[in-house]
Formats: C-alpha cells, sequence, structure tokens
C-alpha cells in the first residue's frame, strides 16, 4: 500500500501477467452518498454525480474552482474529514463550533471551503448537515500527531511536529467501515480459483481477470445498495495504456 501507483504498475506481476486495479471512482464520496441514500431514501445529485464519475468535475463547476482535479480530490477530502477546532484541549465539551466560515480570507483553500460549505448548505442539506455534524462532534485521538504550519525565510510552507493528540473527525472511520464490507463482500464473490491482492478500495488482478472480476463488484454493489447504486469501477494499468 506504500508503493507508488506508478512502480506498482512497472514491476508487480501476477503469475507472469500484468496487474489490473479494479476500484471504486470517487469511493469516499460515493459511500458518503450511499450513507445518505439508506438514512433517507433520497437518491441525492451528490451520489448521482459520484455514481456516474463526474464528481470531481461537478464539485469544480459549482464552487467555480479553477484548480485541476487532483487539488479538487485533495481539498475535498480535507473538507469531508477535518473537525471544527481540532486544536482545543482534550477536555473541551460541547460541539465544536466553525472557525472559517465567514472569514475574510485570499487563502484558496478557503474560499473553496467557504464556496463550498454555501452550495451545500443550498443544494444538498442532507450531506452538508451529516458532514457538519462529524465536524462538530470529533473524538479525541491520542495517537494523532499535531502540527503547526509555519513558513520559512525563503517563504515555503512547512509542518512542524509539536506534540501528539488531537481531535479528529470519525467520518473517514465511518465510510473505510463501509467500504472494508463491500471489499470483502467482492472478495467472497471471486472465483476459488482467482489470484487477487487488495489495496485500499481496490481490488488487483491479472488483466486477463479484470473484466470479470469488474463485473462481479459491479454485481455485488447491486444487491447490497439497489438495482439504482451500481459503483462506478475503474480498472487501471492496463495493456492499452502501454498501446
Amino acid at each position: 500500500t506504500n508503493m507508488k501507483s506508478e512502480d506498482r504498475h512497472k514491476y508487480l506481476r501476477l503469475d507472469g501477467q500484468l496487474i489490473t486495479e479494479v476500484d471504486v471512482s470517487s469511493a469516499q464520496p460515493s459511500f458518503l452518498g450511499i450513507m445518505m441514500y439508506k438514512e433517507t431514501g433520497v437518491l441525492s445529485e451528490w451520489l448521482r454525480q459520484a455514481l456516474n464519475g463526474t464528481f470531481y468535475e461537478w464539485i469544480k463547476e459549482k464552487t467555480n474552482t479553477q484548480e485541476d482535479r487532483k487539488t479538487i480530490k485533495k481539498w475535498m477530502m480535507q473538507y469531508m474529514y477535518s473537525c471544527y477546532q481540532p486544536n482545543k484541549k482534550r477536555d473541551y465539551t460541547g460541539p465544536h463550533k466553525p472557525t472559517y466560515e465567514f472569514r475574510k480570507t485570499d487563502d484558496p483553500f478557503l474560499c473553496f471551503q467557504q464556496r463550498l460549505n454555501e452550495f451545500l448548505k443550498k443544494a444538498e442539506p442532507a450531506i452538508y448537515n451529516k458532514i457538519d455534524w462529524y465536524k462538530r462532534n470529533p473524538v479525541f485521538r491520542e495517537d494523532k500527531d499535531l502540527y503547526k504550519s509555519y513558513e520559512d525565510e525563503g517563504g515555503e510552507k512547512i509542518k512542524k511536529k509539536v506534540g501528539q493528540g488531537k481531535w479528529c473527525s470519525m467520518l473517514s472511520y465511518d465510510l473505510v467501515k463501509m467500504e472494508v464490507e463491500y471489499i470483502k463482500r467482492c472478495i467472497h464473490a471471486l472465483p476459488e480459483y482467482m489470484k487477487f491482492w487488495t489495496i485500499h478500495d481496490c481490488i488487483c488482478v491479472s488483466e486477463p481477470n479484470s473484466l470479470e472480476t469488474k463485473a462481479i463488484m459491479e454485481r455485488v454493489s447491486r444487491e447490497m445498495y439497489g438495482e439504482d447504486i451500481t459503483l462506478r469501477l475503474k480498472r487501471e494499468n492496463t495493456s492499452e495504456d502501454f498501446s
């Protein structure tokens, strides 16, 4: 899991065959959308975009953001999984409060958060309220390192470890549990002869088995979530990549 993807793709083989990775597109937004679908019975536009594989392009349009897809994905993960007031002392009681919502700022990420907040409040209130609840009700984690950001003499941003223990949103924990349950069901559905390994939400198989694996994973998602909720899957590192 710690190998760079380009190294995995270039060097790893299974029975001499090229490895193809079949994984869930926009996995964390997808599972958040499914969580809300199970709670409300409503197929939100958030989930539709995730299932269509156009989630980050949709967010870019709705927030009027000019950054590339990789940056928007990084910012979305930060937005979803951060909590309010993470540096409060452990004995702090009561819900944590927003600290950036109306702040005047030129910081691109904070501006993105503010625009995203306004959009979700109006267009996806159930999604917004779920993320906001996790942000307001974090759990104190002793094992989490505490960092402080500052600029060096050249103006470059540097993070320095200043302690240990901070408040953390548990949204990522709950979504990963959903992801693990899905991948476990997919693994049990694979034929006994098929060799594989997993990397998070990804099942790695030899290229000749990749289309069958993709079909099995699509079937499992329909069985778990209903005919309307077929997770969008990607096949990465196929021979077409080298043509």
